[in-house]
């Protein structure tokens, strides 16, 4: 029989360089997917995931910071067409004027109705 091409040496613990990559590796994957996510007409929920890693890496990898804020900010800028993606405050929201419209002559308020679905 030949000899074993597998070791026997116990692996020693990642260094903090071999961990940094791997999470910065990691962070990449997560940001291509959160802007697929977003792009693909859900940026509110990208932006939840997003804030969440955010809050999750920020004290232990703070180099991570700038990446996941840059994500936010382009997530934000983002069109939605999914309904979890509009507030609920503002879902059917109707408005109402304090005071008359000037000019409409008729003394009365009017209403507007705000509508946000297509």
């Amino acid at each position: 029989m030949g000899s074993s091409q597998f070791s026997t040496t116990s692996r020693s613990e990642p260094s903090e360089t071999d961990e940094r990559g791997e999470v910065l590796a990691t962070l990449r994957f997560l940001i291509r997917a959160l802007r697929a996510l977003g792009e693909a007409g859900y940026p509110a929920r990208a932006s939840r995931l997003a804030a969440e890693a955010w809050a999750a890496l920020r004290l232990r990898r703070p180099e991570t910071d700038h990446r996941l804020v840059g994500l936010l900010h382009y997530l934000a800028q983002l069109p939605s067409r999914d309904d979890d993606d509009v507030p609920a405050a503002l879902n059917g929201v109707t408005a109402r004027p304090a005071q008359p419209a000037p000019g409409n002559g008729r003394g009365a308020a009017s209403t507007v109705r705000i509508s946000l679905t297509d």
